[in-house]
């Protein structure tokens, strides 16, 4: 790799450097199908409409609690 010479660290500054890597290991992460098979698995939902649900509830919430929260900061900044 050269470096160029108005490079931010001035001890690199036009200098080229050779690296060498050496890959420990390639990792790939397998998720499993939203279905409604899978979504049973997690208990207490019947299918995947009650984990949108679920999800868009909480969602929902945090956003609330956010501007809520905002507001709150704002009105005690005045």
């Amino acid at each position: 790799m050269n470096y160029p010479e108005d490079t931010q660290d001035k001890r690199l500054a036009g200098k080229t450097f050779v690296y060498t890597v050496k890959v420990q290991a390639i990792k790939q992460k397998s998720l499993p199908e939203l279905n409604d098979e899978f979504v049973k698995t997690l208990g207490e939902f019947q299918g995947v409409d009650d984990v949108r649900k679920a999800i868009r509830g909480q969602m929902e919430a945090e956003r609330r609690h956010e501007a809520e929260h905002t507001a709150r900061r704002n009105w005690w900044a005045n």
